[in-house]
């Protein structure tokens, strides 16, 4: 039965080896370069993320503050 347990545990350790192989790879894909089939190599730039914006606060009803209220929503849409 340890034999077992001996053999799992080293087939899960070398999964997670193949597992940070292959990100490192498809990280440097990523950020460096992009190759087609045709074997031309394109080098691209990192794709920028979105802006991170906060939603506005729950609308309390009150009309002077209703138009800036409508306005986050704008931004946050």
């Amino acid at each position: 039965m340890s034999i077992l347990i001996k053999e799992v545990l080293a087939n899960l350790k070398n999964f997670e080896q193949d597992n940070q192989a292959l990100c490192e790879s498809i990280f440097h894909l990523q950020t460096n370069q992009i190759s087609t089939s045709l074997g031309r190599v394109y080098v691209t730039q990192p794709q920028s993320k979105e802006p991170q914006i906060s939603l506005p606060n729950k609308f309390d009803n009150t009309h002077s503050k209703f138009r800036g209220f409508v306005n986050q929503m704008h931004l946050a849409i």
